[in-house]
């Protein structure tokens, strides 16, 4: 699939894709050979031929990475053609190629034009400028004929017109796509080509060519790149474009609203205005310079582009969004002296600037601040060196923050103190020495101080609060009531001396970990303004906080304080004359060494106990907060089904657009509208469905059983699922059969108690009717059906059916239904025989009902036949419309019917898949929750999705699948095990499938943590967006007719072609493949599979943008170097075909986080208006993704007084709980914090931050504060957090919707939850020294300060306790000797010993010296027991001894694994690191050990079996696993 018709090498690949990335610019070549090999191998081989020549003659001596293999592989494949080529259109080479050239411009440009499409103009015409560069390099100039000529001035002159594009080819001529007719879009580009009022430049390069847009103009003045342009032009066109089209309600228009540029620049600046403000320096966008007569729609467009080329061209400096504010001051300064002060600029005279080549800006500005941040990285040392030894991305940005940094002059001068920097060395860590710029506004050191120094408020309080009531307590009973004493009033007075000295200890922190500068004047900080809440929120996490510590302290006063009161005064009071060694305050009078022994733990318990009672309070709140949301009120298939009735008119309120204000209507418009929105309901309710029949979640059956038909049809009533209606048919024939009374209205009664069975029992007859009346030809057949019809149709108004049917013949009767059905749903191969057999049925069917049902049958028949005598001699019911059972609706209705008739009892447990069912009550409950109105598409925001990916798994390959482990399980066997419905559903649907192994890949993928699956996700979006708009602009017979139909006309066709181009101006989707571009050169196996997977993905989903990090060798000033790009790749003919090229100043990701790096590279090439942030081990489903435009809705909505979100938390689904017992745990610890605990720290706490995907960023917010995340090295290792953090301080805030999910997987094995443990523990540490958290805990309000330090570093801090036991042994016989303690740890670090030379001596000899190794290990053994009999007959060592030892031993060992992973690179180095890992293994041994030998011993007895089987495999027996299949399975079946 990735491969392209042409010269591929032995492996199968083109040659284009094995040029080394310094010989890159041949690729174009070799991809134009292998494109027009089929026509011409000739031209194809002297385009390889140019190749090879254009590389020699820049590197004769090969010396450049890569160059001689490819030369030499090159130089065998043309020795092979040019024996095996020869010219076909001419006698020459340089005839052919010009021959050959001329027909080609012809036939597919001077012709095409005219009807191919742009996406093959856009091809042709890449092939027609490589041809002819490489025809000037073969034909002599003056050999070139005219005519050539000529052809090749057209193509240059209308080139860029049909140049690579993104999503909107905005200069394209000829047959445009739909989504350049939209208005928006017209209107949007008219406005930045708008130029009449800017001077002209001089451009270089391109001197006589005038600037087509605002963005090229301003790139000639300040030298931006043409890949920036190009991406930022899009980027603003598709801006405006989106916020114009909500803000007008006209269909058809091409002004720009000067609303819509003022909401985007107000949007754009709103942090640089304030970074004004706060620096008290005039805003450019304010500036009082600007003439009256300027054209402020033009100059405010030209602010709004000139700040997104400084974006899109800054690469890391993105991270420093104040610097970035710096550098547009300064540049919008200059554009200000261009456009006013230019005497020539009024005469509409050229600018006499010097030129500015396209990287001026890079050089200039960029690279000089990327040299400063590479610097100070190298300083950090891998992450080993202190945070204070270096400036990170903060401090660098926060230099900012000061009016000194005008200083810095324009352009900048380097020897300002933010560039200072001593001569710089390097060593071989890459360690930067010499001088360096001292930190800005914060010192990160490492220290538990910072708990104290971020949230000293807390703290003070709880330290307070304790003296008090230990004051109270102290007083004579310890009543809470003696606070009113005078005596307890003056001794409480005493705590604003404690206060006083806790302000004191916080001065002395602030000094040591600051400076005594810093200390003494801390600087003004710009962020972390205008934090305060509204009164509503105030008032309920106050109220919160207020109720849970009424009840922490009531606890700790009456259970931890007044019990110790009576204790520790009677401890005081005794006399100690003696102390031992061990005791401590030997010299103490009053035994206050034992009372503070006892107090410890209680003192220690009360100031960590709130965490315990916050966990409590949260569990409540967010329970009662769920109930109000309307959380779980479908669980079960059975209220699904009692609910259902009710689901489309929820579906049409919830996620239908509203409709205008109109006119009442009559009662059948009122209908129409009814069975419109059904329609609607029905059509969105089977894409749901058939996207779970694709992904084999659902068989072909359970398929039919849930789709809902939504053609037109007859039918007065709703035409229900068929899941809803099984049994019902059979449920009331047996009713009816079986029925003793004599009254019509009691059997109606019966039946139409139930909705379901009442609509089954009018559909089967309506559509049966409907069916016949289509079937029968022959007027008198016509006539005895609309007779019988008639008859029943009376006898029920006049409710005499029971009088004139007889009721015991319907089985019969239904009998010949089924057979009459089954035989119109066959294969029509022999129409005389296919016939026959349906009219021999239905003559059956007629006699049953004329003959044996009815009463007056044989009446009807004889009126009939009196009334058509011609037909005396033609049997009744033998003419019938063969044709129209071959007809797709008429099948539809046959196959819908024959259910209605068949399916019996088993349809109720429909779906019978555990993950269907979820998703089905999931989305029927988000129905009845509070969601924004749905706008329609045109108006709704548009939004990216962004997903970083390194070298992860993209598809499971068949090696991979097949590949089995220890066990003898291989990957594919253990997944049919675990969902074998779905294996079978898998094999159901690829029954007549060719490519069975690329099939089975895929399915494997979908089922693990790979980018397959997340892409797959990701993609519903569009399909969910392209049938929004369907049903959006559809007439009402199409909307009847379905968005599936086949036969479509021109207008179904335009509407679809117009939801295709609203879903691509609505949604971009970005994958960040960080190393794509080396996967792609590489020759390792899996990096090569990788590169071809991810080209895959392209190919199948052409709305798939790859960004990447591009690198390659550059020749400069004659030395090579390695230059690296931001790259845009999409989905060619069967290649990746570049978009965009932007060179970076250096390597990005050397500076910060990888993650956060990766992201923010990529960021540039999104769009919209908002971003979604998706881990490549996510899903999503179409259902979900229906709901899109229902969340982003929430950036509108005042939330809290008159702030608007600007982060939107979503819910998650784990999907990995079925693996394992491990992942089921880490799936209900993860779910129970993405739901009820991020429900509670959004409302009422407001501290919900951003604790990574799939939350939705507002793009335009943080774009301009920073991005998506923080990257400084290892202080930001948990990115995503920082980005909640950051977006607080800066006067955002974040909220939580629970009413969309997606889909997310966790670790699943014991190794993988450690590190990831590990990783959020340690992210947690290094939060706790960051600046971001101390700024936040000294600017949120008490009661939030609360909320924010017990859900995040509180949570790690309250969870540490230790004990120590050796002196309460038996065999110590009370001795408190020091000895005993020495002793104790000789017995510890002897053990320890042993084991390790044991372990050492296995490794080393274990193969050669096995017998002196055994002994070894015998004399240990005989030794230990030696001493351990000495030591019970001798010592009077007891059982209890060897067990209170085990206790001591587990925190004393768990103490060495901590110190041992704390200091390793000494652990290592002595030699015990291994010892600790083992230690570790007997740690991880020891726990499995204690949980389940319980369950094993219990598993011995009968009446438990089962129950133990549940426990451990609650999910697996669910899904029918067994065990025994995989452990002993028949693995080659499979």
């Amino acid at each position: 699939m990735a491969s392209t018709s042409g010269t591929k090498d032995e492996m199968g690949f083109d040659d284009s894709e094995l040029v080394p990335s310094s010989l890159v610019y041949i690729v174009p070549i070799l991809r134009v050979a292998n494109e027009i090999e089929k026509d011409n191998d000739r031209v194809a081989y002297l385009c390889r031929f140019n190749a090879f020549e254009r590389v020699h003659r820049m590197d004769r001596e090969s010396r450049l990475p890569g160059a001689r293999r490819f030369k030499t592989y090159l130089l065998y494949r043309l020795q092979e053609d040019e024996e095996r080529t020869k010219p076909r259109l001419a006698k020459s080479d340089r005839m052919e190629i010009q021959k050959f050239y001329q027909n080609f411009y012809e036939k597919n440009i001077r012709e095409g034009q005219y009807t191919k499409k742009l996406e093959e103009m856009v091809k042709v015409y890449q092939i027609a400028t490589v041809l002819y560069d490489v025809m000037k390099f073969i034909v002599p100039g003056s050999k070139i004929e005219q005519k050539t000529q000529r052809y090749a001035r057209d193509v240059e002159e209308k080139r860029e017109q049909y140049g690579l594009y993104n999503i909107l080819p905005l200069y394209a001529v000829g047959v445009k796509p739909p989504i350049m007719e939209l208005p928006e879009i017209r209107a949007a580009l008219r406005a930045i080509c708008y130029m009449d009022n800017l001077p002209s430049v001089r451009r270089v390069g391109d001197k006589d060519k005038p600037a087509n847009d605002i963005l090229e103009w301003l790139s000639s003045i300040f030298g931006f790149q043409k890949g920036n342009v190009r991406n930022q032009r899009e980027h603003l066109v598709l801006l405006l474009a989106n916020i114009d089209r909500r803000s007008k309600g006209v269909e058809d228009y091409d002004q720009l609203d000067s609303h819509t540029v003022k909401h985007l620049l107000d949007k754009t600046f709103e942090n640089y205005v304030s970074w004004c403000d706060y620096l008290r320096c005039t805003s450019i966008i304010d500036s009082h310079k600007v003439p009256p007569s300027a054209d402020r729609q033009q100059l405010h467009l030209l602010y709004i582009g000139l700040y997104l080329l400084i974006w899109g061209e800054a690469s890391n400096i993105r991270f420093m969004p104040e610097c970035l504010c710096y550098i547009f001051h300064n540049m919008a300064n200059e554009m200000h002296r261009t456009l006013f002060r230019n005497v020539q600029a009024v005469r509409g005279g050229t600018y006499q600037a010097a030129p500015i080549g396209e990287e001026a800006f890079l050089h200039d500005v960029i690279t000089p601040i990327y040299e400063v941040l590479r610097k100070e990285a190298r300083r950090n040392q891998g992450g080993k060196a202190s945070h204070a030894s270096w400036r990170n991305y903060d401090d660098l940005n926060e230099y900012f923050w000061s009016d000194k940094c005008f200083k810095l002059g324009w352009p900048m001068n380097r020897k300002s103190d933010f560039f200072v920097h001593s001569r710089d060395s390097y060593g071989r860590a890459q360690v930067v020495s010499g001088k360096k710029k001292p930190k800005t506004n914060f010192v990160e050191m490492r220290t538990f101080l910072h708990l104290y120094r971020s949230f000293d408020r807390m703290w003070k309080f709880l330290i307070l609060v304790l003296q008090a009531m230990i004051i109270v307590a102290w007083h004579e009973d310890g009543s809470i009531f003696g606070i009113l004493d005078e005596g307890v009033i003056k001794n409480i007075f005493s705590i604003f001396i404690t206060y006083a000295f806790l302000n004191f200890i916080q001065a002395i922190l602030d000094i040591i970990l600051i400076t005594l500068l810093m200390w003494w004047a801390q600087p003004k900080l710009y962020v972390g303004r205008g934090m305060h809440e509204d009164i509503f929120s105030l008032f309920k996490y106050t109220l919160f906080w207020i109720v849970l510590l009424i009840s922490k302290f009531a606890f700790s006063y009456y259970v931890e304080i007044l019990p110790l009161v009576i204790p520790t005064k009677l401890i005081m009071k005794m006399h100690v004359s003696s102390y031992e060694w061990h005791e401590f305050f030997p010299n103490a009078t009053h035994n206050i060494g034992v009372a503070i022994s006892i107090w410890a733990p209680i003192v220690m318990v009360y100031f960590m106990d709130t965490q315990i009672w916050y966990a409590i309070y949260a569990t409540i709140i967010g329970g009662i907060y769920g109930v109000f949301s309307h959380l779980g009120e479908i669980r079960t298939l059975g209220m699904l089904r009692s609910r259902f009735k009710s689901f489309p008119l929820a579906f049409c309120e919830r996620l239908v657009p509203m409709q205008k204000e109109e006119p009442k209507r009559d009662p059948p418009e009122d209908d129409l509208l009814v069975r419109k929105n059904g329609a609607k309901f029905s059509q969105v309710w089977n894409e749901f469905i058939f996207s779970m029949r694709m992904e084999d979640l659902i068989s072909n059956s359970e398929r039919d059983l849930l789709l809902a038909p939504y053609t037109t049809s007859d039918v007065s009533v709703f035409p229900w699922p068929l899941f809803l209606l099984a049994s019902k048919i059979p449920i009331a024939l047996d009713m009816a059969k079986d029925f003793k009374g004599k009254e019509d209205a009691e059997l109606f009664i019966k039946i139409s108690s139930d909705e379901y069975m009442r609509s089954a029992v009018i559909e089967c007859y309506q559509t049966l009717k409907e069916l016949l009346f289509g079937l029968l030809e022959n007027e008198r057949d016509k006539m005895i059906l609309q007779h019988i019809c008639h008859e029943i149709e009376t006898s029920i108004q006049q409710r005499t059916f029971l009088s004139k049917f007889h009721m015991s013949k319907l089985p019969s009767l239904i009998d010949k239904l089924e057979k009459f059905l089954y035989h119109l749903q066959a294969d029509n191969v022999d129409a005389e025989k296919y016939a026959f057999q349906i009219i021999n049925v239905l003559e059956d069917i007629m006699e049953i009902i004329t003959q044996d049902v009815m009463n007056n049958g044989k009446e009807i028949l004889e009126r009939a036949d009196a009334h058509h005598h011609d037909n005396d001699k033609l049997e009744r019911f033998e003419r019938i419309n063969i044709r129209l059972t071959q007809t797709g609706s008429l099948k539809e209705k046959v196959v819908r019917l024959c259910l209605l008739l068949t399916v019996k009892e088993s349809a109720i447990n429909v779906p019978t898949n555990l993950e269907a069912r979820r998703r089905i009550t999931f989305f029927a409950n988000s129905l009845y929750m509070r969601m924004p109105n749905a706008p329609i598409v045109h108006n709704m925001f548009s939004f990216s999705v962004l997903t970083p990916y390194y070298r992860e798994d993209v598809l499971y390959p068949e090696e991979v699948l097949h590949r089995e482990n220890e066990d003898g399980i291989s990957l594919l066997f253990y997944l049919q095990k675990i969902y074998p419905d779905e294996w079978k559903n898998f094999e159901e649907r690829i029954r007549d499938s060719h490519d069975i192994t690329e099939a089975t890949s895929q399915w494997a993928s979908y089922r693990g943590q790979t980018l397959f699956r997340t892409v797959r996700g990701m993609m519903y979006y569009k399909e969910a967006l392209e049938l929004q708009c369907f049903l959006d602009y559809a007439k009402d017979d199409e909307i009847f007719t379905g968005f599936r139909t086949v036969n479509m006309n021109k207008h179904h066709m335009d509407l679809k072609e117009r939801a295709g181009a609203m879903a691509d101006l609505k949604f971009t989707y970005v994958v960040s493949c960080q190393i794509y571009g080396a996967q792609k050169k590489s020759n390792d196996e899996r990096d090569q599979s990788c590169y071809i997977n991810i080209l895959n993905l392209m190919l199948t989903y052409p709305s798939l943008r790859v960004a990447y990090i591009d690198e390659r060798e550059a020749t400069i000033n004659g030395i090579s170097q390695k230059v690296y790009y931001s790259v845009l790749v999409k989905g060619g003919d069967c290649v990746d075909e570049e978009i965009y090229r932007i060179k970076l100043p250096g390597p990005p990701t050397e500076i910060g986080e990888g993650k956060a790096e990766n992201q923010n590279h990529a960021i540039i090439f999104t769009r919209g208006e908002a971003l979604q942030t998706i881990d490549m081990n996510q899903d999503n489903h179409f259902e979900e993704a229906f709901k899109m435009r229902n969340v982003l809705e929430e950036f509108h909505k005042h939330h809290h007084g008159q702030c608007r979100p600007t982060i939107l938390g979503l819910r998650e689904h784990i999907f990995t709980a079925s693996v394992s017992s491990l992942a089921c745990f880490m799936s209900n610890q993860e779910s129970s914090f993405a739901t009820i605990g991020q429900r509670v720290l959004a409302d009422p706490l407001r501290v919900r931050f951003h604790y990574g995907q799939p939350d939705i960023f507002d793009r335009l917010f943080h774009i301009t504060r920073g991005g998506v995340s923080k990257a400084s090295r290892t202080i930001n290792s948990s990115q995503d957090i920082f980005s909640g953090y950051d977006s607080t301080l800066r006067g955002g805030y974040v909220t939580h919707h629970e009413y969309i999910q997606v889909g997310k997987g966790r670790d699943v094995r014991m190794n993988q939850i450690f590190l990831f443990e590990v990783e959020v523990a340690n992210g947690n540490g290094e939060q706790t020294l960051s600046r971001d958290v101390y700024r936040l805990g000294c600017r949120f309000d008490f009661y939030r300060m609360l909320s924010f330090y017990f859900t995040t570093v509180g949570f790690y801090f309250s969870s540490m306790v230790t004990y120590g036991l050796v002196y309460h042994l038996n065999v110590v016989r009370g001795s408190t000797s020091i000895l005993v303690y020495v002793l104790s740890w000789v017995v510890m670090l002897s053990a320890l010993l042993a084991l390790k030379f044991v372990s050492m001596g296995r490794q080393r000899f274990g193969t050669k010296l096995q017998l002196p190794l055994k002994i070894l290990k015998a004399l240990l053994f005989l030794g230990f027991l030696s001493i351990m009999t000495v030591l019970f007959v001798k010592y009077g060592l007891t059982i209890s001894d060897i067990f209170a030892s085990f206790l001591a031993f587990l925190p004393t060992g768990w103490a060495f694994i901590l110190i041992g992973q704390a200091c390793r690179p000494c652990v290592e180095g002595i030699g015990f690191w291994d010892s600790i890992m083992e230690l570790g293994r007997a740690y991880e041994c020891m726990m499995g050990f204690m949980i389940f030998m319980p369950i094993a011993i219990l598993s011995w007895f009968p009446f438990v079996s089962k129950l133990q089987t549940r426990l451990l495999f609650i999910q697996a027996f669910n899904r029918g696993l067994q065990i025994s299949m995989i452990l002993g399975g028949k693995k080659g079946t499979n």
